[in-house]
């Protein structure tokens, strides 16, 4: 028999509210995170496009758009009038806020459809459920996938009040019909998935109100129909509304790829214990369909032999799943699936409903109870380790935006534009934990330009980013790191160099990187000579280093004129005490501009950034530099310009300035660069 929410006695109101609230808890605690992050990915070019709308003409259609998704535009033109440009913090807390509230309303819709014994708690398991699942990661910290989450909010939202009116519960009962039918609007013109609440909240009654139980027509009709009437006008804008139409739907030419990636989803414990188990190197899309449908069709047996009431609820939540999924796997790329997680947001609603109704099943039996908690247990600890590898990896790629904004805003990027070197792309995991599909954190693709991020972050330009990948200066991080760009070597690179007003490349340090700004050829070049080199025809212009607040790292500023090119490297030695305590070879800017490649003539400054080891005291440090050939190491003697004696040990010494130069802040209040003067 299936009991209505408000029939609960009024004295287990706050226990039940706290229970209630604990997938918006949940989601805080997972994703608070998400609030540090900057704008990435697809943010900025969406966000362009809010930007140059009026916040009410969307509803009539977006040319430069490909779909209509109005409701999230009018969210970030607001957020925009309100901060005067695009504030990351607030719109990442209304990602983790949509997700949390989603969970709940969630949890709310299960206990309203389950049979009563054990549906309280199989209803916070089902809210948690979603929030945890693992999948989601990729809508929460992606601003612009607050397509997705306000279309998860809406729709379930609007069923949960839909059933509670139904219910007549709550007293004001107008204002929660309202508010039903308020959250059918956002939901439905949040994303072209919306028009299936005119499907879901139906089943939904139906598995509710058994035939004997079921509400008056007229108010069934009362909810209903509204939905429905949006449903419909939604379509016909989306059918005639402008739209940037230059890449027409089709049916794609491999959906089992995307259906078996996107149907593990409804079974992930089982395909991470059969990837972990079996270490394939390669899966076949329908083997993992096949997985999910063999698991999902046993599970649905169980609750049709052990429990009947829940078939209902079991039957809803896999045509919820798979209706969800199906336009995805069905019009869109493989590919792009494939790295779309966020494309299972709404199905994993319709996921937790079918467990919760296994789980009901297994709820008659001690032996029962055990095997769900262990099985739940699993899904908590997979879920949970997955999502903190996530954090990490967003982390890192949020600190390497923050302080390439920092840069950004303190060089006259705007102006002059930018050449990026190594920029992330991705960073993904050496080894997967599901059958299918990317893992990792993208934050860029090759078909974005960094110039809209820098828009997005800082107001500024949009300025003119190009970025490269070279090969021979990526380093290891522990993960399949993937640069920003095409790859460029040999004179391509060096015509692009030479050009480069501003050049910042990325510096990595063990799983650490970072971008630094190594000069550029708009960098000025002082007059004078610090040292002259015997064996070549090269001289040290100028060198000072300065030391940054917190004696952690240095900034060593050094200029080089080339009369003839030659195969020569550079040193950078730190000294403590004479003990070498940290050091920078190669070539100039950032190991990328060999002396070989130099034109005759040619006078660059550069920029070096050298870590230092922890607790060293600043007193001791002696900075000095010069050069040696490539092919023997043997050091060049160096020369004092002023007395003509050559330096000690060929090495010549770089004054250590006390904090001078300008000082760049990053995110978390450290110094980025110094000495850009």
């Amino acid at each position: 028999m299936v009991r209505p929410l408000s029939s609960d006695a009024p004295g287990r109101s706050f226990p039940r509210l706290l229970a209630g609230a604990l997938p918006l808890l949940l989601a805080f605690a997972l994703y608070g995170y998400t609030l540090r992050l900057p704008f990435f990915l697809d943010d900025g070019p969406n966000l362009w496009v809010a930007a140059h709308l009026d916040g009410i003409e969307q509803w009539a259609g977006t040319p430069a758009f490909p779909y209509y998704r109005p409701v999230a535009f009018s969210i970030w033109k607001l957020n925009s009038a309100l901060y005067g440009h695009f504030d990351a913090p607030s719109l990442h807390w209304l990602n983790v806020a949509c997700l949390g509230l989603s969970g709940a309303a969630l949890g709310q819709i299960v206990r309203r459809l389950l049979p009563e014994r054990g549906r309280s708690w199989l209803g916070i398991l089902a809210g948690a459920g979603f929030v945890l699942f693992p999948f989601s990661y990729q809508a929460v910290t992606l601003v612009s996938a607050q397509f997705h989450l306000l279309l998860a909010l809406g729709v379930l939202l609007c069923i949960g009040l839909a059933l509670r009116w139904l219910d007549g519960a709550g007293g004001a009962l107008e204002p929660t019909l309202f508010l039903c039918w308020l959250s059918a609007l956002i939901g439905i013109f949040s994303h072209e998935n919306g028009p299936l609440l005119a499907l879901l909240l139906p089943g939904a009654i139906l598995v509710a109100y058994p035939r004997r139980a079921r509400p008056a027509l007229r108010r069934v009709i009362a909810v209903v129909a509204p939905v429905i009437a949006l449903s419909g006008v939604y379509a016909m804008l989306w059918l005639l509304a402008p739209r940037d139409r230059s890449a027409p739907a089709m049916l794609s030419a491999a959906p089992e790829d995307a259906f078996g990636y996107l149907a593990q989803g409804l079974v992930y414990p089982v395909s991470a214990l059969a990837r972990r188990a079996l270490r394939p190197e390669t899966v076949r899309p329908e083997a993992a369909l096949a997985l999910a449908l063999g698991v999902t069709a046993l599970a649905l047996a169980l609750v049709f032999r052990r429990e009947r009431e829940a078939t209902g609820s079991a039957l809803l939540g896999l045509a919820w799943y798979g209706a969800a999924i199906a336009p995805s796997a069905l019009l869109l790329a493989p590919d792009y699936v494939l790295g779309s997680p966020r494309l299972m947001l709404l199905a994993s609603a319709g996921g937790a409903l079918f467990w919760a109704a296994v789980g009901r099943a297994l709820w008659r039996g001690r032996a029962g109870r055990v095997l769900f908690g262990a099985a739940s247990a699993l899904a908590l600890i997979l879920a949970l380790n997955f999502l903190a590898a996530r954090r990490d990896e967003h982390l890192r790629m949020g600190r390497y935006t923050r302080d390439l904004m920092a840069l950004s805003a303190a060089l006259p990027v705007e102006r002059d534009g930018l050449l990026l070197i190594n920029a992330p792309n991705y960073i993904a995991p050496a080894r997967r934990t599901f059958l299918l599909g990317s893992e990792g954190a993208i934050f860029m693709l090759d078909s974005l330009s960094y110039g809209q991020q820098v828009w997005a972050n800082t107001a500024l330009g949009p300025p003119l980013v190009e970025a490269f990948a070279h090969a021979a200066t990526l380093r290891d991080t522990g993960d399949v790191f993937q640069p920003h760009g095409p790859y460029r070597g040999g004179e391509p690179l060096y015509d692009a160099l030479r050009t480069a007003p501003i050049l910042i490349v990325t510096q990595f340090e063990g799983a650490a990187f970072f971008p630094v700004y190594v000069g550029g050829a708009g960098a000025p070049v002082p007059a004078g000579e610090r040292a002259r080199f015997v064996e070549a025809d090269v001289a040290l212009i100028d060198a000072h280093a300065t030391l940054r607040p917190g004696g952690r790292a240095l900034d060593v500023q050094l200029a080089w004129a080339v009369g003839q090119p030659a195969p020569l490297k550079l040193f950078v030695h730190v000294t403590c005490k004479d003990a070498l305590i940290a050091q920078s070879d190669g070539y100039p800017w950032g190991d990328l501009y060999p002396f070989t490649a130099w034109q005759p003539g040619e006078r660059h400054a550069e920029h070096r950034l050298i870590r230092l080891p922890e607790g060293v005291d600043a007193a001791c440090l002696r900075v000095s530099a010069g050069l040696y050939h490539a092919a023997t190491l043997e050091r060049l003697t160096s020369l004092d310009p002023r007395t003509g004696e050559p330096f000690p040990d060929a090495a010549v010494p770089v004054p250590l300035l006390a904090g001078a130069g300008k000082q760049v802040k990053s995110h978390d209040g450290t110094i980025v660069q110094d000495g850009l003067q």
